[in-house]
């Protein structure tokens, strides 16, 4: 299949600086970071696998002929086991006469083949030295030319650059002949963020009608929209390599590990969109206690558009990056309890874990049988399932980009790595947390993926201070809530375009019912409930937090805007550093709108990162409050259970099931009490290590609608008994250990 049949909706970069012979054509919209992808369809065989790092425990016994029982035990199960090589094993250079890799990758790959295991190859694609460095010693006009100097060495290859694009290319496919492995996994399909070797130079020229930028400047539009260029063309070259691998072995597959989180991507390395064309995305979970980990682990199954869930390492490292300083980047002491936690935390929230047996010191073969027993019971919950749909959030990757940039509030976006968590990461986080804490279904989607077809799937969508919003998905988000869909947004949401640049007001002004006048930093104020009253606040948990009448502590950002007529503003805000200004003492933190068939629930204030902040539980009932009530409607499933427990909400329906007219509703309950948690750890959510599980009891689900069929709980596949209630059929999870899902079977 041609580039073209593939990539709906992906159109070429163009701009007024193009050729005369191309200002005759109609010119083509920009691609941009919300562009939309349509996902390529991967490998059948990836949505029953299971992944493990090599080689630490090979699954097979010295004689290469005998495999063990513990990857036995994973096919007699069904799944298709996969060995994930690190850089080494399938080079990308010539070998030299006394190299032996060749004969040792040719004899691995037969004995894998042999015992029914596919092999992952990773390869470093840009990495000189660990790469293709014969290319880039015959080629130096295919270096990276990061900072306008010469590399010295081999250097880095240039991912952009076309002669080296198509050479990668080509290798890449060759080694697919020669060894027969099955998949290439990349420790990245990046982009340097900068480079002005002849064949950027010349490329931009002819695709642009621009000069590459001097230097790297996250402050110069020029250079901001060079990167984004970078990353279309870097896009373009992974799907290219993929027509060719897959010309080769139609089943191969390309996985890529991801680095778009907030704390390492900005400027960009590689855009979000790759995930709809990779076959299957990998990322390291590094900080594995915290909401952000639950927020990236939901985008990652999201962004690629068609819900292939991620492989997810969760790393064991004790007091995080410590421990490579340390020279232990593998053999930490972290205890087997906590393992155990960030294994199912990430089968819970719907990704396959890939263990990696090297990264914990004390690790022996019996802990095999607890991982494999882990994911015999739970993984077939996690392939093929869809998420269940109620709450989306969009995360925005142009705002990270855009969060250093001088066209933003520099009072407020300031400062090296703190404005990424100031500006992003501590809305996302929470949202993130308010979402676990009250146990809503959400799911996490990128700019590529907003459509009016996929938020139509949703009752309400948040946007938590997505302050980059381009002009498409502004008009999506406009019909959305126009054909009954709910909108619920905080802080700067919109206010700045797809390019960093700031509007003069909203681009959803007409949504939110209310129009920007500035912004406040950080500080103290107070919050109160206003005459109005709404359903949003009118909550008698609300009311036991905050007292009748409020003017309770608010610690955190706002915007001050002036409501629309027709609005209601059910809460008022003190500012307490200037309560003796009559201009500025008062701000409205809520303000709430029927829009044609739809409901919008605008906060100026930034209630999201000041419950991440600060935690006042009432930030946590409010936010709750405005989903539900843009929603509409509750969930079609409820669990009530201590906040502790963090919940994943699926359904799945196989072949077999479409066919008999049947389906389930699944929802994964994983308990995560840690009770070393507050013993006096510089940072609590980071270093504190599970030892031990806790049992909860008395975990309700309820099943809005018909009376299931059946209910179950796994492990153990033990019957439920459904008791009606008022809201639905409730079955109780007498003892919840560390993990369990319940699972609700319909007739249709």
């Amino acid at each position: 299949m041609r580039l073209k049949s593939l990539l709906i909706g992906v159109v070429l970069l163009l701009t007024a600086g193009a050729t005369a012979q191309a200002a005759e054509q109609p010119p083509a919209a920009p691609w941009g970071y919300d562009t939309v992808v349509t996902p390529l369809p991967r490998a059948v065989w990836l949505d029953k696998v299971v992944m493990f790092c090599m080689p630490y425990e090979p699954p097979y016994e010295p004689d290469k002929q005998t495999i063990k029982p513990w990857a036995k035990r994973l096919q007699d199960a069904g799944f298709t086991v996969m060995g994930m090589y690190p850089d080494g094993f399938c080079r990308l250079y010539a070998p030299a006469a006394d190299d032996t890799w060749p004969k040792e990758c040719h004899e691995e790959v037969a004995a894998m083949h042999a015992l029914g295991m596919k092999v992952l190859a990773g390869v470093y694609p840009f990495v000189g030295d660990r790469g293709p460095r014969d290319i880039l010693a015959a080629h130096p006009e295919y270096r990276l030319h990061p900072d306008n100097v010469e590399p010295g060495s081999v250097g880095r290859g240039c991912m952009v650059n076309p002669g080296f694009s198509a050479a990668l290319r080509e290798l890449l496919a060759a080694r697919i002949k020669e060894y027969d492995i099955d998949g290439y996994q990349f420790d990245g399909w990046y982009q340097g963020t900068y480079c002005d070797c002849d064949g950027c130079r010349t490329l931009y020229r002819q695709e642009t009608g621009l000069d590459v930028p001097p230097k790297k400047d996250l402050l110069d539009l020029g250079y901001r929209n060079y990167m984004v260029w970078r990353d279309h063309k870097l896009f373009d070259n992974l799907v290219k390599l993929r027509e060719a691998v897959k010309a080769v072995k139609p089943g191969f597959i390309l996985v890529n590990w991801n680095n778009n989180d907030a704390s390492g991507s900005a400027p960009s390395w590689m855009p979000e969109s790759l995930d709809c064309v990779a076959d299957w995305t990998n990322k390291e979970w590094w900080d594995a206690f915290d909401v952000y980990s639950v927020w990236l682990n939901k985008r990652l199954r999201g962004a690629s558009s068609d819900e292939r869930p991620p492989g997810m390492q969760p790393y064991m490292f004790m007091r995080w990056g410590k421990d490579i300083e340390s020279g232990v980047y593998h053999g930490s002491s972290t205890p087997m309890p906590e393992l155990m936690y960030r294994l199912h935390a990430a089968m819970a929230m719907g990704a396959v874990p890939i263990t990696w047996p090297g990264a914990r010191a004390g690790w022996k073969t019996e802990d095999w049988d607890d991982v494999v027993q882990a994911m015999v019971d739970f993984l077939p919950y996690v392939h093929e399932t869809k998420t269940l749909k109620y709450a989306v959030c969009i995360d925005s990757y142009t705002s990270l980009q855009n969060a250093r940039t001088a066209t933003t509030n520099c009072a407020l976006h300031e400062g090296e790595g703190k404005e990424l968590d100031e500006s992003v990461g501590f809305h996302r986080g929470g949202m993130a947390r308010a979402l676990l804490e009250e146990h809503i279904p959400f799911d996490v989607i990128s700019e590529h993926n907003v459509t009016l077809e996929t938020l139509s799937q949703y009752k309400v969508a948040i946007l938590p201070n997505n302050f980059c919003i381009s002009d498409r998905i502004a008009a999506v988000l406009r019909e959305y809530v126009g054909t009954g869909g709910g909108l619920v947004a905080t802080y700067e949401t919109s206010l700045f375009d797809l390019a960093g640049q700031k509007r003069t007001d909203f681009a959803l002004a007409d949504l939110f019912g209310a129009h920007y006048v500035a912004s406040a930093p950080v500080g103290p104020s107070r919050i109160g409930f206003a005459v109005a009253s709404h359903a949003v606040t009118e909550d008698s948990a609300l009311k036991d937090l905050m007292g009748n009448h409020g003017a309770t502590t608010y610690w955190g950002k706002f915007a001050r805007v002036n409501p629309d007529a027709g609005t209601m503003a059910p809460l008022t805000g003190l500012d307490v550093k200037n309560e003796k200004e009559a201009n500025l003492k008062t701000w409205t933190p809520l303000i709430v709108s029927l829009k044609n068939k739809g409901r919008v629930a605008y906060f100026p204030a930034a209630v999201d990162a000041a419950y991440y902040d600060a935690g006042y539980p009432y930030e946590r009932r409010l936010i709750a409050n405005a989903i539900h009530w843009a929603a509409g409607v509750a969930p079609s499933v409820t669990v009530k259970a201590p906040m502790c427990v963090l919940t994943g909400f699926f359904t799945k329906q196989t072949a077999s099931e479409r066919a008999a007219s049947s389906r389930r509703v699944i929802v994964h309950l994983l308990n995560g009490i840690n009770t070393t948690t507050g013993h006096g750890s510089k940072d609590d959510k980071e270093f504190a290590m599970r030892e031990e599980v806790i049992p909860i009891g008395n975990v309700k689900v309820t099943f809005a609608g018909e009376r299931p069929r059946a209910v179950t709980l796994v492990p153990g596949n033990t019957p439920l008994n459904p008791v009606q209630r008022e809201s639905g059929w409730e079955v109780t999870v007498p003892d919840l250990g560390l993990h369990a899902v319940v699972v609700a079977e319909y007739a249709r």
